[in-house]
């Protein structure tokens, strides 16, 4: 960008949320302007909320061996990146209590909804929602703790932008004011701005992202999840 974002911090408006320094390229090339959360959805008719899957322990609980579903691509990158001793063994017991894999966000919801499955770990907070949204009522959202996202929507200047202060400036209100208004249709916002759907929900509980480093080791951070889980890799 033609000025280092830190430089304009200052000159936001007082009721401007700021933007955390992991929403930023180290280099400065970029500004993250959303979050893709992370957490537990169930079925609500099968399983009253009482008994409901509050944590990640649920998805490992031997009540619901076979029940739980779980999409084998990493979604989970930051708790491979950050807390990776604990998630290994949460990955291990997660395959021994028979956990059903199944790429896609929402088919897997679909079979939740059904009862087909009863749980689903690692889901988006948006699918889930925009599933519910669409009038499904068989389905709850669980943000566990700690809970999980990966950085989203960066703004890029190109180089031979015409209009690369604009840009610029765009770019910071995406990721700040202007996401609280653009996170009430598309569910991705970060749990720390005010005004976010899960802000409330996020207090007291730790955020685990997946940041560039992490996103940079993607292929490498796979191959031992798929170990972790026993699914055969391909030489």
């Amino acid at each position: 960008p033609p000025i280092a974002y830190e430089k304009l911090f200052d000159s936001l408006p007082a009721d401007w949320p700021k933007p955390r320094q992991v929403q930023f390229h180290p280099q400065g090339f970029t500004i993250a302007a959303a979050g893709y959360l992370r957490g537990i959805a169930y079925n609500n008719k099968v399983i009253p909320r009482a008994n409901a899957p509050m944590g990640w322990e649920g998805c490992v609980n031997p009540k619901w061996k076979g029940r739980v579903m779980y999409d084998p691509r990493l979604k989970l990158g930051g708790f491979m990146m950050y807390k990776k001793q604990w998630f290994a063994e949460w990955l291990k017991k997660l395959a021994a209590n028979n956990v059903v894999l199944g790429r896609g966000q929402t088919a897997n919801l679909e079979m939740i909804s059904t009862g087909e499955h009863l749980i689903f770990c690692g889901v988006n907070y948006r699918s889930t929602m925009e599933m519910i949204d669409r009038g499904v009522t068989t389905l709850s959202f669980v943000l566990p703790n700690p809970y999980a996202y990966n950085l989203a929507l960066d703004g890029y200047i190109l180089r031979d932008s015409p209009r690369p202060y604009s840009a610029e400036l765009f770019s910071i209100w995406l990721g700040t004011k202007g996401l609280t208004l653009v996170e009430k249709y598309i569910y991705d916002g970060f749990t720390w701005l005010p005004g976010a759907r899960l802000h409330e929900a996020a207090q007291g509980k730790e955020g685990v992202v997946c940041d560039l480093k992490c996103s940079l080791m993607g292929a490498e951070l796979s191959e031992e999840h798929n170990r972790l889980l026993g699914i055969p890799v391909a030489k």
